[in-house]
C-alpha cells in the first residue's frame, strides 16, 4: 500500500478519543508517516491541519469513535477511494469495527498491507427543481425524508424505471445502502442486507397504512421521490446531517454511484460475526 499520508478524525467532546488520537499520531510518525487533522476538528499534536489539497493525496484514513464520527471522515474524502480505518469507542458501531485495544497491532498489519479492503456502495442523490439539478449529495448509510417539526405526515410518490412503485403516507421514508442497513433503516423495521448485496431499500418510517412495506430494490435503476401535496415540505437528511428542506417542486433521483468507499477490515472479520456481536443476531435467551 506504500502508507505515507495519513488523516486521523477523532470523535469530538470525547477525551479518550483525543488522547489515543495524539498516541496513534505519534506512533505513526515513528513509523515514518506523515499525519493530518481533520480541517474541522481541533488540531491533533503531532498532526498538521489537512488542507483540500492534503485531502487528496491521503493514502490512509484511521476514525476513533462511533459510526458518527466515520460518516463524518467519508464526507471529509467526497468520493476519495483511501481506506478507511475505524476504531470503535462508541456504542454499537458496524463501521468502526476495530476494538481500541487492539489498534496499535492493526495499525501494524495496515502498514504492512495485512489487511482486506471491503468495498461499500455508495449513492449519489441529486435534487432536481424544473428540469435543472440544483443540488447533489454522495451517501453511504442512507437519506431519509423527515416530517420534522410539523405535525402533518409526508405525501410521497416513488418511482423508478419509470414505473410508479409507490404512493407513500407517513412520517418518512429512509432510502438506504446495503452496508446503512443496520442504521436507522434497521430501527424502522427493514432488512438487514448483506454489504455485497446489489440492492437499495426503501423503509417507510411510521406508515398511515399496513399495507406500506419496506422494499428492496435493484441498484442499477435511478430511483426518482417526489412530494406530492402542494405546499408540503420535508427535512431531507443525508447520512445523518440535515442538508436542506424540501418542497413539492423538488424531485429526489437516486442512483448507485461511481465511487466506492473501501473499508478495512482484518482477516477474522465476518458480516454475521458482526451482527451476531452487535445485534444478538439469531440468539435465543
Amino acid at each position: 500500500m506504500g502508507i505515507q499520508n495519513v488523516a486521523i478524525v477523532y470523535r469530538p467532546r470525547k477525551s479518550e478519543a483525543k488522547k489515543l488520537a495524539e498516541t496513534v499520531a505519534q506512533f505513526l510518525k515513528q513509523k515514518g508517516c506523515t499525519c493530518y487533522s481533520h480541517p474541522e476538528q481541533t488540531l491533533i499534536k503531532g498532526t498538521k491541519k489537512a488542507k483540500k489539497s492534503d485531502i487528496k493525496k491521503l493514502d490512509l484514513v484511521i476514525v476513533l469513535g462511533g459510526d458518527g464520527t466515520y460518516l463524518n471522515a467519508v464526507r471529509m474524502l467526497e468520493g476519495a477511494s483511501t481506506p478507511v480505518l475505524g476504531v470503535n469507542l462508541g456504542s454499537l458501531g458496524f463501521l468502526t469495527q476495530t476494538r481500541k485495544e487492539k489498534i496499535k497491532s492493526t495499525l501494524s498489519l495496515v502498514l504492512k498491507d495485512k489487511l482486506e479492503i471491503s468495498e461499500r456502495t455508495m449513492l449519489d442523490v441529486s435534487v432536481v427543481r424544473n428540469g435543472k439539478t440544483r443540488a447533489k449529495y454522495l451517501a453511504l448509510n442512507d437519506i431519509v425524508f423527515e416530517r420534522g417539526p410539523i405535525s402533518r405526515l409526508i405525501y410521497m410518490s416513488i418511482h423508478t424505471g419509470g414505473t410508479l412503485v409507490s404512493e407513500l403516507k407517513a412520517d418518512g421514508l429512509i432510502v438506504s445502502t446495503p452496508t446503512g442497513s443496520t442504521a436507522y433503516n434497521l430501527a424502522a423495521g427493514g432488512p438487514i442486507l448483506h454489504p455485497n448485496v446489489p440492492a437499495i431499500v426503501l423503509t417507510p418510517i411510521c406508515p398511515h397504512s399496513l399495507t406500506n412495506r419496506p422494499i428492496t430494490l435493484s441498484d442499477m435503476r435511478a430511483i426518482e421521490i417526489r412530494l406530492t401535496n402542494e405546499g408540503q415540505t420535508a427535512v431531507f437528511m443525508v447520512d445523518g446531517q440535515r442538508v436542506e428542506d424540501l418542497t413539492n417542486k423538488d424531485k429526489i433521483v437516486v442512483t448507485k454511484s461511481k465511487y466506492k468507499h473501501h473499508m478495512l477490515v482484518t482477516d477474522e472479520h465476518n458480516h454475521f460475526d458482526v451482527l451476531r456481536s452487535k445485534l444478538r443476531f439469531g440468539k435465543r435467551d
